[in-house]
Protein backbone atom coordinates (compact mmCIF):
# COMPACT_ATOMS: atom_id res chain seq x y z
CA UNK A 1 0.00 0.00 0.00
CA UNK A 2 2.68 2.29 0.91
CA UNK A 3 4.11 2.44 -2.92
CA UNK A 4 0.62 3.08 -4.26
CA UNK A 5 0.22 6.18 -1.33
CA UNK A 6 3.53 7.57 -2.87
CA UNK A 7 2.36 7.17 -6.63
CA UNK A 8 -0.37 9.04 -6.08
CA UNK A 9 1.49 12.10 -4.28
CA UNK A 10 3.88 11.72 -7.17
CA UNK A 11 2.09 11.51 -10.17
CA UNK A 12 0.16 14.62 -11.89
CA UNK A 13 -1.20 14.75 -15.88
CA UNK A 14 -0.54 11.63 -17.26
CA UNK A 15 3.59 10.74 -15.32
CA UNK A 16 4.87 14.36 -15.11
CA UNK A 17 6.85 13.90 -11.64
CA UNK A 18 5.72 16.69 -8.31
CA UNK A 19 8.35 15.29 -6.66
CA UNK A 20 11.28 13.25 -6.36
CA UNK A 21 10.41 9.49 -5.86
CA UNK A 22 12.21 7.53 -2.88
CA UNK A 23 14.26 4.78 -3.30
CA UNK A 24 11.74 2.52 -2.12
CA UNK A 25 9.09 3.38 -5.13
CA UNK A 26 11.58 3.32 -8.12
CA UNK A 27 10.44 0.28 -9.49
CA UNK A 28 6.89 0.67 -9.28
CA UNK A 29 7.61 4.28 -10.28
CA UNK A 30 8.92 2.76 -13.40
CA UNK A 31 6.44 0.10 -13.63
CA UNK A 32 3.83 2.49 -13.79
CA UNK A 33 5.51 4.41 -15.82
CA UNK A 34 5.87 1.77 -18.57
CA UNK A 35 2.25 1.01 -19.42
CA UNK A 36 0.61 4.49 -20.79
CA UNK A 37 4.11 4.74 -23.07
CA UNK A 38 3.79 1.30 -24.10
CA UNK A 39 -0.26 1.65 -24.49
CA UNK A 40 0.34 4.93 -26.46
CA UNK A 41 2.87 3.72 -28.19
CA UNK A 42 0.63 0.59 -29.66
CA UNK A 43 -2.21 2.60 -30.28
CA UNK A 44 -0.20 4.82 -32.35
CA UNK A 45 1.08 1.36 -34.92
CA UNK A 46 -3.03 0.36 -34.90
CA UNK A 47 -3.63 3.54 -36.44
CA UNK A 48 -0.86 3.71 -38.79
CA UNK A 49 -2.01 0.31 -39.66
CA UNK A 50 -5.11 1.04 -40.20
CA UNK A 51 -4.54 3.74 -42.40
CA UNK A 52 -2.05 1.75 -44.55
CA UNK A 53 -4.96 -1.02 -44.80
CA UNK A 54 -7.70 1.84 -45.98
CA UNK A 55 -4.54 3.19 -49.02
CA UNK A 56 -4.49 -0.76 -49.66
CA UNK A 57 -8.35 -1.15 -50.29
CA UNK A 58 -8.95 2.30 -52.24
CA UNK A 59 -5.77 1.32 -54.36
CA UNK A 60 -7.84 -2.51 -54.77
CA UNK A 61 -10.89 -0.88 -54.99
CA UNK A 62 -9.45 1.71 -57.80
CA UNK A 63 -8.29 -1.45 -60.05
CA UNK A 64 -11.29 -3.39 -59.82
CA UNK A 65 -13.45 -0.40 -61.16
CA UNK A 66 -10.63 -0.02 -63.94
CA UNK A 67 -11.46 -3.83 -64.39
CA UNK A 68 -14.77 -3.38 -64.22
CA UNK A 69 -15.35 -0.19 -66.96
CA UNK A 70 -12.85 -1.91 -69.61
CA UNK A 71 -15.00 -4.11 -71.67
CA UNK A 72 -17.33 -1.00 -71.65
CA UNK A 73 -14.28 1.13 -72.61
CA UNK A 74 -13.84 -1.65 -75.51
CA UNK A 75 -17.62 -2.00 -76.63
CA UNK A 76 -17.88 2.35 -76.77
CA UNK A 77 -14.66 2.17 -79.45
CA UNK A 78 -16.22 -0.53 -82.07
CA UNK A 79 -19.00 0.05 -84.49
CA UNK A 80 -22.11 0.15 -84.22
CA UNK A 81 -24.84 -1.24 -87.01
CA UNK A 82 -28.41 0.21 -86.93
CA UNK A 83 -31.46 -1.07 -89.49
CA UNK A 84 -34.29 1.19 -90.56
CA UNK A 85 -37.28 -1.42 -90.56
CA UNK A 86 -39.35 0.36 -93.61
CA UNK A 87 -42.91 -0.45 -94.17
CA UNK A 88 -43.93 -4.25 -94.01
CA UNK A 89 -44.50 -5.44 -97.75
CA UNK A 90 -46.81 -8.32 -99.04
CA UNK A 91 -44.83 -10.23 -101.95
CA UNK A 92 -46.12 -12.75 -103.93
CA UNK A 93 -44.30 -15.52 -106.03
CA UNK A 94 -44.58 -17.75 -107.95
CA UNK A 95 -42.46 -20.64 -109.82
CA UNK A 96 -42.29 -24.19 -110.87
CA UNK A 97 -40.21 -26.88 -108.52
CA UNK A 98 -38.50 -29.52 -110.95
CA UNK A 99 -37.43 -32.86 -109.12
CA UNK A 100 -35.99 -36.06 -110.15
CA UNK A 101 -35.46 -38.77 -108.32
CA UNK A 102 -34.10 -40.92 -110.70
CA UNK A 103 -31.88 -41.28 -113.83
CA UNK A 104 -28.22 -40.26 -113.84
CA UNK A 105 -28.57 -36.80 -112.92
CA UNK A 106 -30.62 -37.03 -109.85
CA UNK A 107 -31.74 -33.55 -107.98
CA UNK A 108 -32.77 -35.37 -105.20
CA UNK A 109 -31.12 -38.41 -103.34
CA UNK A 110 -31.34 -40.49 -100.58
CA UNK A 111 -28.36 -40.29 -97.90
CA UNK A 112 -29.84 -42.26 -95.17
CA UNK A 113 -32.34 -45.59 -95.41
CA UNK A 114 -34.30 -47.17 -92.12
CA UNK A 115 -33.59 -50.87 -91.59
CA UNK A 116 -37.12 -51.49 -92.30
CA UNK A 117 -37.80 -50.18 -95.90
CA UNK A 118 -41.25 -51.25 -96.69
CA UNK A 119 -43.61 -49.16 -94.65
CA UNK A 120 -46.14 -46.86 -97.07
CA UNK A 121 -44.00 -48.13 -99.88
CA UNK A 122 -45.17 -51.74 -101.39
CA UNK A 123 -43.98 -50.56 -104.56
CA UNK A 124 -40.71 -49.21 -103.85
CA UNK A 125 -41.44 -45.96 -105.84
CA UNK A 126 -40.89 -43.17 -103.50
CA UNK A 127 -38.33 -43.04 -100.11
CA UNK A 128 -39.89 -45.20 -97.76
CA UNK A 129 -40.90 -44.02 -93.85
CA UNK A 130 -37.14 -43.16 -91.89
CA UNK A 131 -35.30 -42.16 -95.42
CA UNK A 132 -33.28 -38.70 -95.51
CA UNK A 133 -32.93 -36.92 -99.00
CA UNK A 134 -30.41 -34.27 -99.59
CA UNK A 135 -32.36 -32.06 -102.41
CA UNK A 136 -31.07 -29.81 -105.04
CA UNK A 137 -34.14 -28.86 -107.32
CA UNK A 138 -34.51 -26.40 -109.92
CA UNK A 139 -36.94 -23.53 -109.92
CA UNK A 140 -38.38 -22.73 -113.27
CA UNK A 141 -40.63 -19.81 -114.53
CA UNK A 142 -42.61 -22.35 -116.44
CA UNK A 143 -43.56 -25.79 -115.89
CA UNK A 144 -41.37 -26.99 -118.93
CA UNK A 145 -38.18 -28.30 -116.88
CA UNK A 146 -36.21 -26.65 -119.78
CA UNK A 147 -37.96 -22.99 -119.36
CA UNK A 148 -35.81 -20.45 -117.54
CA UNK A 149 -34.39 -21.30 -113.93
CA UNK A 150 -35.04 -18.99 -111.19
CA UNK A 151 -33.86 -20.41 -108.25
CA UNK A 152 -32.70 -23.48 -106.68
CA UNK A 153 -34.29 -25.02 -103.88
CA UNK A 154 -31.68 -26.70 -101.43
CA UNK A 155 -31.94 -28.49 -98.22
CA UNK A 156 -33.28 -31.97 -96.67
CA UNK A 157 -36.33 -33.52 -96.54
CA UNK A 158 -37.02 -36.59 -94.14
CA UNK A 159 -39.68 -39.18 -94.58
CA UNK A 160 -41.74 -38.99 -91.45
CA UNK A 161 -45.21 -40.85 -91.79
CA UNK A 162 -46.06 -44.33 -90.81
CA UNK A 163 -49.91 -44.34 -91.92
CA UNK A 164 -49.51 -41.05 -94.45
CA UNK A 165 -46.54 -41.00 -97.26
CA UNK A 166 -45.25 -37.60 -95.92
CA UNK A 167 -42.22 -35.50 -96.08
CA UNK A 168 -40.99 -32.66 -93.26
CA UNK A 169 -38.74 -29.98 -95.42
CA UNK A 170 -35.84 -27.83 -94.06
CA UNK A 171 -34.99 -25.92 -97.16
CA UNK A 172 -33.99 -22.41 -98.63
CA UNK A 173 -34.85 -21.44 -102.08
CA UNK A 174 -32.86 -19.30 -103.14
CA UNK A 175 -33.46 -17.24 -106.13
CA UNK A 176 -31.02 -16.13 -108.80
CA UNK A 177 -32.62 -13.79 -111.24
CA UNK A 178 -34.89 -11.34 -111.28
CA UNK A 179 -36.01 -8.46 -108.51
CA UNK A 180 -35.03 -11.07 -105.53
CA UNK A 181 -31.78 -12.14 -106.80
CA UNK A 182 -29.54 -13.12 -103.90
CA UNK A 183 -32.44 -13.55 -102.05
CA UNK A 184 -33.37 -16.23 -100.04
CA UNK A 185 -36.93 -17.88 -98.27
CA UNK A 186 -36.55 -20.76 -95.63
CA UNK A 187 -39.34 -23.47 -95.59
CA UNK A 188 -39.85 -25.66 -92.09
CA UNK A 189 -42.96 -27.59 -93.06
CA UNK A 190 -44.58 -30.74 -93.63
CA UNK A 191 -45.65 -32.03 -97.20
CA UNK A 192 -48.05 -34.36 -98.03
CA UNK A 193 -46.44 -35.55 -101.23
CA UNK A 194 -49.42 -37.64 -102.31
CA UNK A 195 -52.07 -34.94 -101.95
CA UNK A 196 -53.03 -32.62 -104.94
CA UNK A 197 -52.68 -29.71 -102.53
CA UNK A 198 -51.00 -28.57 -99.83
CA UNK A 199 -49.54 -25.87 -97.72
CA UNK A 200 -45.91 -25.08 -96.12
CA UNK A 201 -44.85 -22.41 -94.03
CA UNK A 202 -42.22 -20.08 -94.43
CA UNK A 203 -40.42 -19.06 -91.74
CA UNK A 204 -37.70 -16.73 -92.65
CA UNK A 205 -35.22 -15.57 -95.51
CA UNK A 206 -32.33 -13.47 -96.27
CA UNK A 207 -31.84 -10.90 -98.22
CA UNK A 208 -34.73 -8.75 -98.95
CA UNK A 209 -36.91 -11.36 -97.33
CA UNK A 210 -35.53 -10.48 -94.38
CA UNK A 211 -37.60 -11.58 -91.17
CA UNK A 212 -40.17 -12.91 -93.60
CA UNK A 213 -42.83 -14.73 -92.54
CA UNK A 214 -45.84 -16.68 -95.03
CA UNK A 215 -46.87 -19.48 -96.69
CA UNK A 216 -46.74 -21.20 -99.74
CA UNK A 217 -49.39 -23.31 -101.89
CA UNK A 218 -48.48 -26.25 -103.82
CA UNK A 219 -50.12 -27.96 -106.59
CA UNK A 220 -48.44 -31.11 -108.00
CA UNK A 221 -48.61 -30.25 -111.90
CA UNK A 222 -47.12 -33.41 -113.31
CA UNK A 223 -45.93 -36.76 -111.28
CA UNK A 224 -44.23 -39.90 -112.40
CA UNK A 225 -42.92 -41.65 -109.62
CA UNK A 226 -41.87 -44.74 -112.10
CA UNK A 227 -39.19 -42.07 -113.93
CA UNK A 228 -39.07 -40.22 -110.79
CA UNK A 229 -39.87 -36.18 -112.09
CA UNK A 230 -42.12 -34.41 -110.30
CA UNK A 231 -42.96 -30.79 -111.07
CA UNK A 232 -44.90 -29.13 -108.21
CA UNK A 233 -46.59 -25.71 -108.90
CA UNK A 234 -45.60 -23.17 -106.17
CA UNK A 235 -47.40 -20.07 -104.96
CA UNK A 236 -45.98 -18.37 -101.84
CA UNK A 237 -46.96 -15.27 -100.09
CA UNK A 238 -44.94 -13.85 -97.93
CA UNK A 239 -44.83 -10.37 -95.59
CA UNK A 240 -41.57 -9.26 -94.89
CA UNK A 241 -39.67 -5.56 -94.14
CA UNK A 242 -36.91 -3.67 -96.75
CA UNK A 243 -34.18 -3.02 -94.58
CA UNK A 244 -31.88 0.47 -94.95
CA UNK A 245 -28.16 -0.76 -93.64
CA UNK A 246 -25.80 1.35 -92.23
CA UNK A 247 -23.11 1.63 -90.18
CA UNK A 248 -22.03 4.40 -87.23
CA UNK A 249 -18.51 4.24 -85.71
CA UNK A 250 -18.35 5.38 -82.24
CA UNK A 251 -14.88 6.92 -81.44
Amino acid sequence: MGPSVSLMNIFKNGGQPLMTPTTQDTDTLVFYLSIPFQHHKTMNEVKIRRKIEMKTMDTNHHHLLLLLLFPLNFVSQSHAEYHSIGKEKVTNLHFFYQETLKGDHPSAIVVATAKDNTVNNSSNQLPPFGSVLVIDDPLTEFPDPNSKVVGRAQGLAVSAGQEKLLFVFAMDFGFTSGEFNGSSLSVLSRDIVLETERELAVVGGQGKFRMARGFAKLRTHYSNYTSGVIIVEYTVTVFHYEFDNYVCWIS
